[in-house]
């Protein structure tokens, strides 16, 4: 079903505002209305997460009779923050708090108010630091011990190797994580000119410089031992776009070889590696929360 875009741009003669109209037969978004903001009380907090590093964390709370409330916490991705691309991460929280779900955002070591470069560290100074978060939710008295994990990226597989260590989280929605490094390296190798190599000495990612110890250490990475010690009870929902350039379908394939449990997977067809707040992947992800937390209906059952 064609539907009909609307531009506006600058003329660069005029300097004058036009509106240009274009019609495309499918989208990758559906069309919805402009979020609103929900009012919800928030707190900031400064938590340690490695030797010397405090990050700062931000807690959604939803207005409710209720002393305790579930609680969503989210890992964001390498080179992002705790706000997201676009402020999707916030717009999580807005539409999960409306429901009476709590929302933790924190950033990573050398990510947004966090002390620190992202150069300066590696890995396993990220699984360290993510361990810290999600003990910090443990930790906070409104919590009602239903806790389940939002992961995006490098946050999506960082979820991955946590899911062993905190059984007490039943669900887990990761998108676009990478399953393991080598895979990915592999991907990005043949997707380089034979004329191109990638340099010795100057790692960087979306612009940003990266440590030596994190690349090889991502090099490295691989979640097929733990996704084989994540229990049973746990349910998973792994969300991809389909023309994700950074982390192909592979990892999805993968993942679904390996992994066990309880999963549901939804392919998304036009969508690249960011979660657009105006997508069906990003409703479903709220839909499929509210499902496993609250227990709303999921067209999606896992």
């Amino acid at each position: 079903m064609a539907k009909t875009l609307f531009y506006l741009f600058r003329n660069p003669r005029s300097g004058l505002l036009t509106i240009s109209m274009d019609i495309t037969k499918e989208l990758p978004f559906i069309m919805m209305q402009q979020p609103h903001y929900f009012p919800h009380s928030k707190k900031i907090f400064e938590i340690p997460l490695l030797d010397n590093v405090t990050s700062l964390g931000v807690l959604h709370i939803p207005h409710s009779q209720e002393k305790t409330f579930p609680l969503v916490i989210v890992l964001h991705g390498l080179a992002s923050s705790k706000i997201g691309t676009k402020r999707s991460y916030l717009h999580l929280a807005n539409q999960l708090v409306q429901e009476g779900i709590g929302v933790l955002r924190v950033d990573l070591p050398g990510h947004g108010d966090s002390e620190g470069f992202i150069h300066e560290f590696s890995l396993t100074d990220y699984i360290q630091a993510s361990q810290k978060i999600i003990q910090f939710g443990f930790s906070l008295p409104q919590a009602n011990h239903s806790v389940a994990l939002f992961g995006s990226s490098l946050g999506g597989s960082l979820s991955l190797l946590n899911l062993p260590y905190f059984p007490e989280i039943q669900h887990a929605a990761i998108w676009t994580p990478t399953i393991q490094g080598a895979l990915w390296l592999e991907d990005t190798m043949q997707s380089m000119s034979p004329s191109l190599q990638l340099p010795p000495d100057n790692f960087s990612y979306q612009g940003i410089p990266l440590g030596k110890k994190f690349c090889s250490q991502f090099i490295e990475l691989d979640t097929v031992d733990a996704l084989s010690k994540i229990t049973q009870e746990v349910s998973i929902l792994y969300l991809q776009g389909e023309d994700d350039a950074v982390v192909s379908l592979r990892h999805q394939a993968l993942f679904a070889k390996t992994f066990t449990g309880k999963a549901s997977y939804r392919i998304y067809p036009k969508m690249t590696h960011q979660l657009c707040i105006y997508s069906e992947a990003f409703q479903d992800l709220v839909d499929w929360l509210k499902h496993q937390l609250l227990g709303t209906p999921w067209s999606y059952s896992l």
